[in-house]
């Protein structure tokens, strides 16, 4: 399984000296204090999230693009085309703020991930077992 187990509690001499994110690869049974991150999980959140980033800012431009209630005539249908075109550019500019909130979700949970795996990579390289 491609996971990490990070624990302040495996490795307290680090965690003393202000090393308090350290990461291993693995581990069986969980100890208090440990979390599992699922590598594949959060690869597959980070691309739910960019995936509905770009989809919001299709629709959203979508939206603001369309020409609303252009089938109403008379003073009628400028009402209509006034509230639906209000409406729309008001669900265009909520659209592109989830679409900006979801990506920087997913560019967070990016860097995160990254730090995760520097982390293990040079634990990897430096810890020596006592």
């Amino acid at each position: 399984a491609d996971s990490f187990t990070v624990s302040e509690q495996t490795l307290p001499s680090f965690a003393s000296r202000g090393y308090t994110h350290l990461a291993t690869r693995g581990g069986a049974a969980m100890a208090d204090g440990e979390m599992r991150v699922d590598i594949g999980d959060v690869r597959d959140t980070i691309a739910f999230y960019r995936g509905f980033a770009a989809v919001s800012g299709a629709v959203a431009t979508d939206l603001a693009t369309h020409e609303f209630a252009s089938w109403g005539d008379g003073a009628d249908g400028g009402l209509l085309r006034e509230r639906f075109s209000a409406m729309a550019r008001r669900m265009s500019e909520n659209l592109r703020t989830n679409g900006s909130d979801a990506e920087t979700v997913a560019d967070n949970l990016d860097r995160g991930l990254s730090l995760i795996e520097t982390a293990d990579a040079q634990i990897a390289l430096f810890w020596r077992m006592p």
